[in-house]
């Protein structure tokens, strides 16, 4: 089955795993690593776990990843619900 995640379309087959993830400042700069969202939210109020954004991260089977970035938690979960309905319903036809 075929679905699209932003630009992006990919064959349900090829993908190893999917998950979304914070992703929480690591380092110098710009550089972010993904924590499980659960993670975050127990450790919310530390002054040393910022959030950058959120994502939807696509592993798939060739080991190639795609990140999807999204500003808030509302709208990464929003997003995977209509990706789940679409799958879904792709599922009754």
């Amino acid at each position: 089955m075929k679905f699209r995640i932003r630009d992006k379309e990919f064959e349900s087959e090829e993908i190893a795993q999917i998950y979304p993830a914070a992703m929480i400042k690591s380092g110098e700069g710009e550089e972010v690593t993904p924590i499980s969202i659960e993670w975050v939210e127990q450790y919310r109020d530390h002054p040393e776990v910022v959030v950058k954004h959120y994502a939807l991260i696509v592993h798939l089977k060739d080991k190639s990843t795609y990140n999807f970035e999204f500003s808030t938690k509302g709208e990464l979960f929003e997003f995977m619900e209509e990706l789940a309905n679409t799958i879904e319903e792709s599922k009754s036809l």
